[in-house]
């Protein structure tokens, strides 16, 4: 049965750990957890409260966590005045309790009895761009935590507002929520750059850039969320009209790539199983994600519906490594399992997606190189990476989709 159409529309994550196995948690509450990001001056503080104000307006539950630095920078801690060893000790002390403060939201989240919207002004990732790579790996080593589960397992999507000093630099001032922004224009370009890669290779990314109006920006990031939430209530927030919807758009890639001249590259190798079905108005897929420097993995359940008026929704599910050696014994033998590694880096303002395939692998993904991206960009609005040589667009082609590459009977 022909369920290909099922793979158009793009998962997003919505509960903590919890085997979603045939699907009877599929009409729980929604928990979604939002970071917004950027460097200073890039409009987050206007951006978060208008989503608070949208959210809370149409019936969610909204919990607005906020910036931790800004707090203590209210309160009269100057970071220039600080000596080293007294900076390292205040920063490691932020990101605990960023840690805890995230945490104590997050389990208020769960308890809640309708769709809540946890609202982060920054996350954790943030922090790290404020440290060296060795101070970065060491904190994390002393805390017992590991980098692929904060970044691509704590979050359900980031969302990076460019700084002004970036591509609106008439706009950028020193004036931050009442109190003197530190950063001069070149300060804040650089800084900017390092969130941009301290998140790279999360899953659900979005970088928002200066090219329209400031007005323009901010309704173009509620968009990009509401977009991203559709997929899990079959219905857009802000109504149907004059919405840019995000959608994933694929090309095929001729021969393996070179990407010496590229950007920074995070590197994660995938896992997907499709399981067993009863039904061809459902998809059941199971992944295994891994980082190529990590020991560490992330374990999801997608499930995709299509109802009577063939809205589709997916609810995508955290999985224990047991439950998914436990739900990959109902894999489905006409499809095999595909493996790829999957190369994430950023090009004008879009991260971008380079999927190679591994073995063992179908005869279908031979010499195949996908290249993908998020993006409300038609036509030639999206501009392609010049360092690949891209052979066609396969955005509506069925074949490319993850079911019929996967199906060998």
């Amino acid at each position: 049965m022909d369920r290909s159409f099922l793979q158009s529309v793009p998962a997003i994550t919505a509960l903590p750990p919890s085997p979603a196995y045939n699907g009877e948690h599929l009409n729980v509450p929604i928990v979604y957890k939002l970071v917004l990001t950027g460097g200073p001056c890039a409009g987050k503080t206007t951006a978060w409260k208008k989503l608070r104000t949208l959210f809370e307006d149409h019936g969610w539950k909204v919990y607005a966590v906020p910036e931790k630095a800004t707090i203590f920078f209210q309160c009269g801690v100057k970071i220039g005045e600080l000596p080293k060893d007294r900076f390292v000790q205040f920063q490691e002390n932020m990101n605990d309790m960023h840690l805890q403060i995230e945490k104590t939201f997050f389990e208020l989240a769960e308890g809640e009895p309708k769709n809540c919207l946890v609202l982060c002004d920054r996350g954790i990732m943030d922090l790290s761009a404020f440290m060296n790579d060795d101070w970065w790996r060491e904190y994390l080593s002393s805390r017992g935590l590991d980098l692929m589960q904060l970044r691509d397992g704590r979050y359900d999507q980031v969302l990076h507002l460019v700084t002004a000093a970036n591509g609106a630099e008439q706009q950028y001032d020193l004036m931050n929520n009442g109190t003197v922004r530190v950063q001069t224009a070149e300060q804040a370009f650089v800084l900017d750059q390092q969130l941009i890669e301290a998140w790279l290779g999360h899953p659900c990314y979005d970088i928002i850039d200066n090219s329209t109006s400031f007005d323009e920006k901010i309704r173009r990031t509620v968009e990009i969320v509401c977009t991203r939430l559709k997929k899990l209530t079959g219905k857009h927030i802000l109504g149907n009209s004059h919405i840019k919807e995000t959608v994933k758009r694929k090309f095929v890639i001729n021969g393996l790539p070179n990407l010496k001249d590229s950007p920074r590259i995070e590197e994660v190798v995938l896992e997907h199983m499709f399981l067993s079905s009863a039904s061809d108005k459902s998809l059941n897929r199971i992944e295994r994600r891994s980082g190529r420097e990590y020991g560490s993995c992330i374990c999801t359940q997608t499930l995709t519906n299509r109802n009577a008026d063939g809205v589709i929704t997916k609810r995508r599910f955290r999985l224990t490594t047991d439950d998914y050696e436990l739900l990959s014994q109902q894999r489905d033998k006409d499809h095999v399992v595909l493996y790829k590694l999957r190369r994430c880096f950023v090009w004008k303002c879009h991260q971008f997606y380079l999927d190679v395939f591994l073995e063992p692998m179908s005869y279908k993904c031979k010499n195949l190189f996908l290249l993908s991206t998020y993006t409300s960009k038609l036509g030639t609005e999206l501009e392609l990476p010049p360092f690949l040589d891209i052979s066609q667009e396969v955005t509506e082609d069925k074949s490319y989709s993850l079911y019929e590459l996967s199906f060998c009977p």
